[in-house]
């Protein structure tokens, strides 16, 4: 169904990674560290990624991709913005969060998927104005706190790729199903007019995904 395009830096953990799913490019980091639940990707990541995407083949898929999509596990917003700045001290936060925003502006990352903190959360990246950071919350957690209880995200693009509408299934426990939850899409500037950017009417299409 999907092409299966994909470029790959010469790791020998296979990280970082690049694929399409449809016109949808996703560029995975590893940001596991032993012995820690702290997080970076690292100076040799972030080399191996940049010249990944420098290569023909990584010109390439940036410009057949109509999205771009940063996918890691630990949480790619600075801390202070998000409102949790006490994960630095329980060492749950990402070393080098700096450089997500510094590779998502050179890359023209539209959106950073991240995980690890369990927490639903959707805002516009820190130092990256154009690029939408969301963490989904977990799925699989039963629990009677319907802020935390399992869900997943999904998008709704527009056939040229713009981010039209987000929205949260989350699972109810009494009636052993998932619902809706509309998740409003934050205001970011677009880079070719300088404006907010607005929904619009074209036909979309479905893209989901989880972290």
């Amino acid at each position: 169904m999907f092409p299966t395009s994909r470029a790959r830096a010469p790791r020998a953990d296979g990280f970082p990674y690049a694929h399409f799913r449809g016109d949808v490019l996703f560029i995975v980091l590893n940001t596991g560290l032993p012995n820690t639940a702290r997080g970076a990707v690292g100076r040799e990541q972030w080399r191996a990624a940049e010249a990944m995407l420098e290569t023909s083949e990584g010109w390439a898929m940036r410009k057949r991709a109509r999205c771009i999509v940063l996918v890691l596990h630990h949480p790619a917003q600075d801390p202070a913005v998000r409102g949790v700045p006490w994960i630095r001290e329980l060492g749950h936060d990402t070393k080098d969060w700096p450089r997500v925003s510094h590779f998502a502006n050179r890359y023209k990352v539209d959106i950073v998927m991240h995980g690890h903190l369990h927490v639903p959360y959707r805002g516009v990246l820190a130092r990256a104005p154009r690029t939408l950071v969301y963490e989904s919350g977990s799925g699989t957690l039963v629990t009677s706190n319907k802020d935390r209880v399992a869900r997943y995200t999904v998008f709704d693009l527009s056939e040229k790729g713009r981010l039209e509408r987000s929205y949260a299934r989350v699972f109810d426990l009494e009636r052993q199903a998932f619902d809706t939850l509309e998740l409003p899409l934050p205001e970011i500037v677009k880079e070719e007019e300088g404006v907010v950017r607005e929904a619009v009417g074209a036909k979309s299409r479905k893209i989901t995904w989880e972290t």
